[in-house]
């Protein structure tokens, strides 16, 4: 059901990685990627270690994003993803990097905002947040509960816990308002 997303670009870590979204087909719009579609729904999750090559080249399945980029400067990653029409909300499993070693924490915490029409998020957003874990440096799914929420956008923010915030796959389980849920 996901038409587009909208991300800020990823940027490059040190000179071999480009965590920018590679496969994304939309366009470029300031410093973001518009009207489109990548690595972020491609079904593809990138592996514990980023500096590995699995093929495409290092980094190749993460977008990712440091916290002291000229255009964040603290705030947090905007995603603004499209459907195909109004939906029912009940999570977000968003697949990310953990390497805390490298200075890579899943993000501290989230906020999930909904919308008919796309121009105003009306109503209080799902809040989460997540412990810091400097143990396990694996990557995870974190799951958020997102309560039958309904929307055709839906805007994630997610928030710095570390130097660097990486992504490789987004999953949305949700259904048709009023129908069966599917994973989208």
């Amino acid at each position: 059901g996901i038409i587009s997303y909208s991300i800020p670009k990823g940027v490059q870590r040190g000179i071999e990685i480009d965590l920018s979204d590679k496969s994304y087909d939309g366009h470029e719009d300031d410093e973001r990627y518009v009207e489109g579609l990548g690595q972020l729904v491609d079904g593809q999750k990138g592996k514990d270690n980023f500096r590995l090559d699995q093929g495409f080249g290092k980094g190749y399945e993460w977008v990712g994003w440091r916290n002291d980029t000229p255009n964040l400067l603290g705030r947090p990653i905007e995603i603004t993803f499209e459907f195909d029409g109004v939906r029912n909300f009940s999570a977000v499993i968003i697949h990310t990097s953990n390497m805390f070693i490298k200075d890579v924490q899943v993000f501290v915490r989230a906020k999930v905002f909904f919308s008919i029409g796309g121009r105003q998020y009306i109503g209080e957003p799902v809040q989460f947040s997540y412990m810091p874990d400097t143990m396990l440096d694996h990557a995870r799914d974190v799951t958020i509960k997102l309560h039958h929420r309904l929307g055709r956008y839906l805007q994630l923010h997610l928030y710095f816990a570390a130097r660097w915030l990486m992504l490789s796959e987004i999953t949305f389980i949700s259904g048709k308002n009023g129908g069966k849920r599917n994973r989208t």
